[in-house]
């Protein structure tokens, strides 16, 4: 957010910068907790109800971010669909942290649930990196602008499946085909971003964009996809080393 703010939204980015140092400080602060605490553990009770405002609270900033954007009040580089993409990604983490508060695991989204959120957040990721990518990378970018139509796509079949109400095993059954042809088609997106990193750090790419802008791709797409592997047991094996972190930042 604060990245694509324009530096003349000077109390905006000051907001945004607070906010970063906040989430960085929550984030080490999380490293100090065992990994094998449960989600009944004081340790992580504690810290969910610690952070919750400050979540909270960024979500109402994000949302006002975006009322601005619709209004042209702000000077933002994002659209209203990525935003709103990002607002609701971001209701869906605090479902699960309102849950963890009170010392529960969260209940999982119905797999359509699941396909339309992710689906939307990938395809804002897609367009992100279509729009950083010089013109002359036509290659790259051809690629890109051909997952974002498939993408599109699936969409649309999923809405269509949302709007009749009908969840038959045989439309059930449907669902869960699809996931799996949502899975591949993620996994390209994965790897031609982990190409695109490469390609970066080689300096062999034409963009107007950072390493840390390439690889916050990857732990959303890797959540995603474990996420879809709860629903179709084959992906699993096929996602084992994809990280839910930035690979070159601890932070």
């Amino acid at each position: 957010m604060r990245d694509h703010l324009s530096p003349a939204e000077y109390q905006s980015v000051n907001t945004a910068n607070n906010f970063i140092q906040l989430f960085k400080s929550y984030r080490l602060k999380l490293n100090q907790i065992s990994p094998t605490s449960g989600v009944s553990s004081h340790e992580l009770i504690s810290f969910s109800k610690e952070v919750w405002p400050v979540v909270n609270n960024y979500f109402e900033f994000e949302r006002d971010i975006l009322s601005n954007r619709i209004l042209n009040n702000v000077n933002i580089n994002l659209t209203p669909s990525f935003m709103s993409g990002t607002l609701s990604e971001n209701l869906e983490y605090i479902r699960i942290l309102n849950y963890y508060m009170n010392g529960n695991d969260y209940p999982e989204m119905p797999l359509i649930d699941l396909l339309d959120l992710w689906i939307q957040d990938q395809v804002g990721h897609a367009v992100l990196l279509y729009n950083v990518l010089d013109p002359v990378e036509i290659k790259i970018r051809t690629m890109v602008d051909s997952i974002i139509t498939i993408l599109r796509g699936y969409i649309l079949q999923i809405r269509k499946f949302k709007i009749t109400g009908n969840y038959s095993p045989s439309i059930e059954l449907r669902i869960k085909r699809l996931a799996v042809q949502v899975f591949e088609e993620i996994m390209k997106f994965y790897q031609l971003v982990e190409n695109t990193i490469a390609l970066y750090k080689s300096d062999e790419l034409l963009s107007r964009t950072t390493l840390r802008f390439l690889e916050h791709h990857i732990p959303e797409t890797c959540y995603f996809l474990n996420k879809l592997s709860e629903y179709a047991g084959e992906i699993k094996p096929q996602i084992e080393d994809c990280p839910l972190s930035k690979p070159s930042f601890n932070i």
